[in-house]
C-alpha cells in the first residue's frame, strides 16, 4: 500500500513536471529565437537572461526539475522517465493554438497515439517494476557509454546547419538527460540507504556535466529548428535512454516473461510512432 501511494505520487509529480517542461521549453524557444537571429553563441547569453520569455521558461523548467527529482526519489526510473515523452504532444498543441496553423485529423490522431502509448507503457511497467539499486560500477559503465554517444552527436551536430543541426543536438541532449534521470535515482536511493556519507560523488559529477551539456545543446537546437522537433528528439531519447538503463542495467523489473517484453515493446513503439507522427503532421513543419 505504501509503495502504491509513493509511486502514484511519483507519477503525479512527473506529469506536472512534464507539463511545466513543455510550456517552459516553448517559452525558451521564443526567447532564443528573439535573441539569436544570426545564431546562438556564448556572448549572447546575457541577452537571453534579459529576455522575459526566456526567464519565464527557465523558472518553469526549474520547477519541472524539482518535481522530476521528487518523482525519481519515490519510484523507479523506468516508471517515471517515459512520462517525459508527453512533453511533445503538449508543446505541439500549444504551437497549434499560438502559431495560427490548422491542425489536421492526422495530427490529433498522432497526439492521441503518443499519449496512449506512453500511458500504456507506464501502466505496464508499474506492474513489474521493483525498487532496485543501481550498482556503482553499472552507473560508471552507463555514464561512459552515454558520454561517448553524446560527444559523437555533439561533434556531428556542430558540423551541420539548420534542421539537421537541431535534430542531432536535441538527440544528444535527450541522451544526456536520460542519463541524468538514472543518476538522480542512483543518488537519491544511495542517500536513502546510506545517508549523505554514501552519496556517490562520481554520479553527482556526472549529473552536473550531463545537465550543462544537455542544457547548452537544447539552446543551440532552439536556435536552429522548430520547438516541436527539439522537444520530440529530446524527450523521446530521454525516455528511451532512461528506460533502457533502468530496465536493462539497473534491473528494475521482476517476472519479465516473453509476453511482458512484447507488451512493453509494443507500447514503446506506439509512443515513438505517435511522437514522430506528431512532428511530421504539425502545421508549422507542413508550411516549411
Amino acid at each position: 500500500m505504501r509503495k502504491c501511494l509513493m509511486w502514484s505520487l511519483a507519477v503525479a509529480c512527473a506529469l506536472v513536471a512534464t507539463a511545466a517542461s513543455a510550456v517552459g521549453g516553448w517559452w525558451q524557444h521564443q526567447g532564443v529565437r528573439a535573441e539569436s537571429t544570426a545564431g546562438l553563441t556564448l556572448r549572447k547569453l546575457p541577452g537571453l537572461a534579459r529576455n522575459s520569455r526566456w526567464r519565464h521558461g527557465f523558472l518553469l523548467l526549474a520547477v519541472s526539475a524539482v518535481l522530476q527529482v521528487t518523482a525519481l526519489a519515490l519510484a523507479p526510473v523506468s516508471l517515471v522517465a517515459p512520462i517525459a515523452a508527453l512533453s511533445l504532444p503538449i508543446v505541439a498543441v500549444i504551437n497549434v493554438h499560438t502559431g495560427g496553423g490548422r491542425a489536421t485529423g492526422a495530427f490529433w490522431l498522432a497526439v492521441t497515439t503518443a499519449v496512449i502509448g506512453v500511458g500504456s507503457f507506464v501502466a505496464a511497467v508499474s506492474r513489474i517494476a521493483i525498487d532496485a539499486r543501481l550498482p556503482d560500477q553499472a552507473a560508471l559503465h552507463a555514464g561512459s557509454v552515454v558520454a561517448l554517444v553524446v560527444g559523437s552527436l555533439g561533434v556531428l551536430g556542430l558540423a551541420r546547419h539548420g534542421v539537421h543541426r537541431s535534430v542531432l543536438l536535441a538527440t544528444g541532449a535527450g541522451v544526456a538527460y536520460g542519463l541524468m534521470a538514472v543518476l538522480l535515482r542512483h543518488v537519491s536511493v544511495s542517500m536513502r540507504f546510506d545517508g549523505l556519507g554514501g552519496v556517490p560523488l562520481l554520479s553527482v559529477a556526472g549529473l552536473v556535466v550531463a545537465f550543462l551539456v544537455g542544457a547548452w545543446f537544447v539552446q543551440l537546437s532552439y536556435a536552429s529548428g522548430p520547438p516541436d522537433l527539439v522537444v520530440a528528439c529530446q524527450t523521446l531519447l530521454n525516455a528511451v535512454t532512461a528506460a533502457v538503463i533502468g530496465l536493462g542495467v539497473a534491473g528494475e523489473t521482476s517476472n519479465t516473461g516473453g509476453w511482458t517484453v512484447a507488451a512493453l515493446t509494443a507500447c514503446g513503439l506506439a509512443a515513438a510512432a505517435g511522437v514522430a507522427a506528431t512532428v511530421r503532421n504539425h502545421p508549422d513543419l507542413a508550411r516549411t
